[in-house]
This record gives C-alpha cells, sequence and structure tokens, in this order.
C-alpha cells in the first residue's frame, strides 16, 4: 500500500512538472511559430514564392510558382505544369495564404476545375517580380525577339539574313516596347509586320520540293505563281519533279494544292524552312547587284579620248588646293596658301560660318569697311 502510495505521488510530481513546462514553453512557440495555432484551415504558407496574379470579374486570383518557370512555360520550353505550380491551388492571396474561394473562382472563369483556372492565369496573369528581376526579364525578352526576327527574315534585295544585332538597333529606333505576359515568339511575329516600314525585310522563303505526274503540273504551277512562289527547278516528263520557294504562309495552300491537282498520287517534301544565300558577300556582288537593280550595263561603255585642252582642265582640278571655308585656288604657291588661313577673310568667313552665316568671296571682303570687319570679328570672339 505505501509502494502504491509513492508510485502514485511520483506520477503527480511528473504530471505536474511537465504542465508547467508546456505552461512555460506555450508562449515562446506562438511567438516563434505563429502558424503553428493560428492558420486557418483555408490558409497555406508557401515559401520561395513567384506570384502570378489575374483579376477577373472584379476579384484578384493568384497562382504560387517556382521562379524561373513561368517564362520557360510560356516559351513552351517546359510542358509540365507540376514542375511550375508549387501547388495547384488558386488564392486570393499568396503572401498572405489564403485560397480563394471556389464559388468566386468557377463564376469568374466559368469552369469546374481548379487546374484550369491555374492554367488560364499562368498563361494571362501578370507575373510580380521584383525591379531588378524584371529589367532583367525585358532585356532577355528583347534578345529573345530581335533573334527570333532575325532568324526567320532576311534582306529581300540580297537574301541574307541579317545580325541580331542590327534588329536590335532598329527595335530601339522605333522604340519597341516588350510586353512580359506574351511570349517571345507572339512579338516576333507581330514585330516582322512593322520592320518593312523601317528597312528591307521579309520572311525567309521555304524551299519545298513537288513531285507530281505529268498531268497535274500545269495546274499546278499556275496556283503557284498566283501565291508569289519561285519555281527554282523543274526535272523530269512522265513524273515531275519541281523545287520551289515559298512563304511560310502559303504552305498549308500549296499542300491543298498538290492534294488537289495529283489525285493522292504527287508529293510535297520541305527541303529548307529557311532559305536564304549562303557564303560570303564580296562589294562586287553588291555592284553587280545595284547594277542589275538600276538596270544599268556591268561593261561601261568605252569613252571617248579627251581633248588636249580636256586633259589640261583634269589635270589642274587634280592639283587644285582649295579653302574648303572660302574656296580659291592656292595651287601655284603653297606659301600663299598656308598664308591664306592666316587672312583675316578666312578668319571673317570662319566666324560666319560658325553662324551658320553665307560665307563671301574674296572681292565681297576687299569691299567691306576695316572697321565693320574689326567689330564683326570682336563680337564674336
Amino acid at each position: 500500500m505505501n509502494r502504491i502510495l509513492r508510485d502514485t505521488s511520483t506520477l503527480a510530481l511528473v504530471y505536474k512538472s511537465r504542465n508547467r513546462y508546456w505552461a512555460e514553453l506555450d508562449p515562446i512557440v506562438k511567438s516563434v511559430l505563429p502558424s503553428a495555432r493560428s492558420v486557418a484551415h483555408d490558409q497555406t504558407y508557401v515559401y520561395d514564392k513567384c506570384a502570378v496574379r489575374m483579376r477577373k470579374a472584379g476579384k484578384r486570383f493568384e497562382i504560387a510558382c517556382y521562379k524561373n518557370k513561368v517564362q520557360n512555360w510560356r516559351n513552351g520550353v517546359e510542358e509540365d505544369i507540376d514542375e511550375v505550380l508549387q501547388i495547384d491551388k488558386v488564392y486570393e492571396n499568396v503572401s498572405k495564404g489564403k485560397f480563394a474561394k471556389k464559388s468566386d473562382w468557377s463564376k469568374a472563369f466559368d469552369v469546374h476545375s481548379e487546374e484550369q483556372v491555374c492554367r488560364i492565369i499562368l498563361d494571362r496573369g501578370e507575373l510580380q517580380v521584383s525591379e531588378g528581376e524584371r529589367k532583367a526579364l525585358v532585356e532577355n525578352m528583347y534578345r529573345d525577339i530581335a533573334t527570333i526576327v532575325a532568324d526567320k527574315c532576311v534582306n529581300p534585295t540580297s537574301n541574307r539574313p541579317y545580325p541580331y544585332t542590327v534588329i536590335e538597333r532598329v527595335m530601339k529606333e522605333i522604340h519597341y516596347a516588350v510586353i512580359p505576359n506574351r511570349s517571345a515568339k507572339q512579338q516576333a511575329l507581330e514585330l516582322i509586320k512593322k520592320l518593312p516600314e523601317h528597312i528591307p525585310l521579309a520572311r525567309a522563303k521555304m524551299k519545298i520540293q513537288i513531285i507530281t505526274p505529268k498531268s497535274g503540273v500545269q495546274a499546278i504551277k499556275t496556283e503557284l505563281l498566283k501565291e508569289g512562289a519561285e519555281i527554282v527547278e523543274q526535272t523530269g516528263s512522265e513524273t515531275v519533279r519541281m523545287v520551289v520557294l515559298i512563304t511560310p504562309g502559303s504552305y498549308r495552300i500549296v499542300t491543298t494544292l498538290v492534294q488537289k491537282y495529283t489525285a493522292g498520287q504527287g508529293s510535297l517534301e520541305v527541303i529548307d524552312l529557311k532559305s536564304h544565300q549562303e557564303g560570303e558577300h564580296t562589294i562586287d556582288d553588291e555592284i553587280s547587284q545595284k547594277t542589275e537593280r538600276l538596270g544599268l550595263s556591268s561593261t561601261p561603255a568605252a569613252s571617248a579620248p579627251l581633248s588636249a585642252t580636256a586633259t589640261t582642265a583634269v589635270t589642274a582640278a587634280k592639283n587644285a588646293r582649295p579653302c574648303s571655308t572660302c574656296g580659291g585656288d592656292f595651287s601655284a604657291d603653297m606659301s600663299k596658301y598656308r598664308e591664306h588661313f592666316r587672312s583675316e577673310w578666312h578668319r571673317y568667313n570662319l566666324k560666319r560660318k560658325s553662324k551658320k552665316q553665307p560665307v563671301i568671296s574674296e572681292e565681297g571682303f576687299d569691299k567691306l569697311d576695316s572697321e565693320n570687319i574689326e567689330a564683326f570679328l570682336s563680337s564674336m570672339s
């Protein structure tokens, strides 16, 4: 009996000490980990978050994503949504960990799947990033857009691609503004339509191969020419092979033409998605292209022999030493040429030139009053 009482008292002491321990620890737990006691059932805190926000039907909806994954998703690099979303839930406020009500998001987006809402916000929402991250994001997207345009387009005169630095410079000149929540490819395709107003630019043509029976050749060629296609090569008699350059937008139309006029016996194959001129571009190539474009002969006609007077005039023109400001000819005497640059006539013309006034000849300068000349020179000093 005494042993039982002794054990009972021991248990009572232990219980009492434990209660005192937890009573002392409880305020500490509450101060350090407030979420341990106060987080509601409709709240989940997300750390190292990157929020994408969207307003719909007067309410704000957010999703929590991993950093650097949103742009990968929008550019098509990342296709697994689980790698982008930290949690497939729609929030009212990610920072506070407060979920949006199902009745709110289902009514606003007119869908009943929370994952669908997450996809819509992920595709169209506004990415919440810091100022430094936003600046880096815009710079990278600016460069990506210029690279896509340079990759898809050529100079129509030379059929050669532009360096992306040229495209980037033109974008800055026209004050092109990047839209962060749209993909670089979408913006590049829209920019391609605007740039021809500022520089010679056209989409690089696709090189395709068409194989067709003889019966369908003429009809296909007629339709191709209507689409602005260029037939580069044609071989064969019974079965004809054509190599054609077309714009990328005409590809589906050409596919339909081949199926229509060959009764399923023809074929179409893409040889090159972006056909452009290869190799080095020399000055001789540039001259020949300009000559052909202007309709001039590449071999100049033999000029008639110059007369003795004309020869003398040409020689005198080559040896002439005029002043770039005052004009005149000082080829006869180098000392006069040097002396001219110290003369008041030259100084007077320099002052007039600095005031954007026309220069005067030596005869006109000699007619001026010396006092007026001195006053003019001193007024400009």
